[in-house]
């Protein structure tokens, strides 16, 4: 079920929420996106698995919303 047709869904406040959220890294003059607007919500007793193949932006997830790595707006300089 979603939001539009799970009624208890709608009146539970995220314990954790991204919106448009993205991480950069710099390689010389190169910008590399690590996390390219990433939108998700956790509600309370949900369980949550990061998966994913090597490099796709599993840790900088993590360490963005962990609070040990500064996100960064797509264009900012």
């Amino acid at each position: 079920m979603d939001e539009t047709t799970d009624p208890e869904r709608k009146t539970l406040e995220p314990i954790l929420k991204t919106e448009n959220l993205w991480k950069l890294y710099h390689a010389g003059k190169v910008e590399v996106p690590a996390l390219r607007g990433v939108n998700f919500d956790v509600l309370p007793g949900e369980s949550v698995a990061v998966m994913g193949p090597s490099g796709c932006g599993k840790s900088s997830l993590l360490y963005v919303i962990g609070g040990l790595a500064p996100p960064r707006a797509a264009g900012a300089g």
